[in-house]
């Protein structure tokens, strides 16, 4: 067996596009799009994230990422074995395929942004802290 063997070709995989950007700082962030629709966004390790996306919409088999700029396949990849995987870069030893771990509900509220507090004027009509007069509603005095 040849040490670069070309993945086989199923012609029954899903077609996912793999749509790169580079974001300072950060580096390469990838957009996974399923017929049209990006359905992952700005994603580091877009290969399993898109077969997540793809199980949880019961979707079975293969699929394989194909550049957006070539339209050439990337990988061929198993939904349901991907989908509970994912890419981990460490300091030493570089990148490494383990188990995906989903993110705790702690977790995800830390990244959500905080709520937006609604205050009202505390006299109607009036701006905050001032004893000046809101304008009138479309610009009207």
């Amino acid at each position: 067996m040849r040490k670069h063997q070309r993945p086989r070709l199923d012609r029954n995989a899903i077609d996912v596009q793999l749509k790169s950007t580079w974001v300072r700082r950060v580096g390469y962030r990838y957009d996974v799009i399923l017929d049209g629709e990006v359905v992952v966004r700005r994603s580091s390790d877009p290969e399993y994230d898109a077969a997540r996306v793809l199980q949880s919409r019961c979707l079975k088999g293969t699929f394989r990422t194909i550049d957006f700029v070539t339209g050439r396949p990337r990988m061929i990849l198993d939904i349901e074995k991907a989908a509970g995987l994912r890419t981990v870069e460490r300091d030493r030893g570089g990148l490494s395929i383990e188990p995906y771990l989903p993110m705790s509900d702690d977790d995800r509220s830390r990244l959500r942004p905080p709520g937006l507090l609604h205050e009202w004027p505390s006299s109607p009509g009036m701006a905050e802290d001032t004893d000046y007069p809101l304008p009138a509603a479309g610009g009207g005095t």
